[in-house]
């Protein structure tokens, strides 16, 4: 897999089409929407993503990543799963975020990982370095840019 350039140098929240449109409609991205299952969370709420069980929303930093790298470091990571669609999916929405820009609180993912670890939150799913979370809403204002990626067209922009 070659990691898709259109993500390199940003953070990126990814979403459904119909999340996304449900997105525009409230005016934010909500840490734990009212929708259809989710990822991460099938096996019950011991198993969740330690990004949901903290109230937040997770956003992925590729600014400054190296794929090759990361593949080796975690072979087994999921980042194949999700990127550039989730693999039940047909389409998906890539939304890029500055987290400096956006009110509320920003964890990276040094942050992150040293609070599951005084948490002790070994059971919540986490990626290692690239997942961050963002603890509030992210209103629509934020948003830097929207792409949709789909296999035929690969990335669009999306409005």
């Amino acid at each position: 897999m070659t990691f898709p350039s259109e993500l390199l140098g940003s953070f990126w929240h990814t979403t459904s089409v119909s999340r996304y449109l449900k997105i525009l409609k409230s005016g934010s991205i909500h840490p734990n929407p009212d929708i259809e299952l989710r990822w991460g969370t099938g096996q019950g709420s011991e198993f969740y993503p330690f990004v949901r069980v903290l109230g937040g929303v997770s956003i992925f930093d590729f600014h400054k990543f190296n794929f090759e790298k990361y593949s080796r470091m975690f072979p087994s990571s999921s980042l194949y799963s999700f990127v550039p669609v989730q693999r039940d999916w047909e389409e998906a929405i890539w939304i890029q975020l500055l987290p400096n820009k956006m009110p509320g609180k920003f964890l990276n993912g040094a942050q992150l990982k040293t609070l599951q670890n005084e948490k002790k939150s070994f059971r919540n799913k986490l990626m290692p370095i690239i997942e961050c979370a963002y603890i509030g809403l992210i209103p629509v204002d934020t948003f830097v840019s929207v792409l949709r990626y789909d296999e035929e067209h690969g990335f669009t922009k999306y409005s």
